[in-house]
């Protein structure tokens, strides 16, 4: 009867362990992100207006999660533009993931948004929003919380 304690031991001290090691990140991992400024058609001023209110506010969201370091440069270089640069704003940035949207609209916008690896520029993630211009204050919360979702999930 005395190896019942020691084989109650070893189960938790494994399950322990194991559930430990499944929660936590490993202490090298690189959760980096540039969130690269929004872009829109310059001809639609609403969508340009709507781009600029938004993107810092998502940064500022996704910033609340202290395990991922967010960077938010102050402009969008030329030629970051084109969804195949990710991985030259990763680099230029410093950034292991690349966040990306185009905005589109007249009062009712379309985000389309993704996250792409800095070192491919897979998408990992994409996402369209909609919103319109009374509900436009709540959409970069939004944003913000499904990134820090995606970024859960990340290793």
């Amino acid at each position: 009867m005395h190896w019942i304690p020691v084989v109650a031991a070893l189960l938790l001290a494994f399950c322990g362990a194991s559930a430990s090691a499944q929660g936590a990140r490993p202490a090298n991992t690189d959760r980096s992100v540039v969130i690269l400024p929004m872009i829109a058609d310059e001809e639609d001023v609403m969508a340009v207006a709507a781009a600029r209110y938004v993107w810092p506010q998502v940064a500022y969201q996704l910033a609340q999660d202290p395990t991922v370091r967010v960077i938010e440069p102050l402009t969008m270089p030329p030629e970051f533009h084109d969804e195949a640069s990710a991985v030259d704003a990763a680099q230029q940035f410093g950034a292991r993931y690349v966040f990306m949207a185009k905005v589109s609209g007249e009062h009712i916008y379309r985000f389309d948004s993704a996250l792409r690896d800095g070192r491919t520029g897979a998408i990992l993630w994409g996402h369209v929003f909609f919103t319109d211009d009374y509900n436009i204050h709540s959409l970069a919360g939004e944003m913000g919380v499904a990134l820090r979702f995606v970024f859960e999930k990340l290793p």
